[in-house]
């Protein structure tokens, strides 16, 4: 084995250490919290709904992408061919980006709910008790994380290997693998950018006593580096 392979073979096998130490942290956590918000009464408003329903998202992808990715590349409990049948590829990737899609569109979901309560309070509760809003809100956020996962069946997978004996499933270098990191990108970023659009809107100052509050907070915080 050469040193560069030797070298990328354990940093690769560090970083895979480090994320299943942090998922067998983090998903006991996340069942707990998300059995106290079911469990009490107190957080059934429309911002805890959301963020219940992300909970359930991020549990998921924690799930399905050690159960299915992450451990079976660590040895040879699972079967080679299986492991190298489009099947298998294809179910990871399409479950992977399904989930994760439908993460990403909880946090615009919240950052929608947040900006609606600052920008329109009078009307913030009357709007997320609507029978119809949330309902149609999680379908936009299922059937976006179902049409990313679509797109991902069409990609062309195969098994990498390493000489070290980890396997690790990968996308193919063609152009449409490059169509559909470009889609991707620009999901996530328009989502970012909305996100970032609201929260700036929530959080701008609304008088002049907020606005020089503001400016002092920024030169105290500039004079204290």
């Amino acid at each position: 084995m050469n040193p560069d392979g030797a070298f990328v073979s354990r940093v690769t096998n560090a970083l895979i250490a480090i994320d299943v130490l942090m998922c067998a942290l983090t998903v006991p956590l996340a069942i707990i919290v998300l059995y106290v918000l079911m469990k009490d009464r107190a957080y059934s408003g429309s911002f805890f709904t959301i963020y219940k329903v992300g909970l359930v998202y991020d549990i998921l992808s924690l799930f399905t992408l050690h159960l299915t990715g992450v451990i079976p590349t660590r040895g040879g409990w699972v079967n080679e061919d299986f492991m190298e049948s489009q099947l298998y590829l294809k179910t990871f990737y399409a479950v992977s980006y399904f989930t994760h899609t439908c993460q990403a569109a909880t946090n615009l979901i919240l950052s929608l709910n947040r900006a609606t309560a600052v920008l329109l309070p009078m009307y913030h509760q009357k709007i997320w008790d609507n029978r119809f809003v949330l309902p149609i809100c999680f379908l936009v956020q299922f059937c976006l994380g179902l049409h990313i996962a679509e797109q991902s069946l069409h990609l062309e997978l195969y098994l990498m290997h390493y000489s070290t004996g980890e396997r690790f499933p990968m996308t193919a270098d063609t152009p449409g693998v490059r169509a559909f990191w470009l889609e991707t990108f620009l999901t996530a970023f328009a989502s970012c950018i909305a996100m970032t659009i609201l929260y700036c809107i929530v959080h701008a100052p609304r008088t002049k006593k907020e606005t020089s509050s503001n400016r002092r907070a920024f030169s105290l915080l500039c004079s204290s580096q």
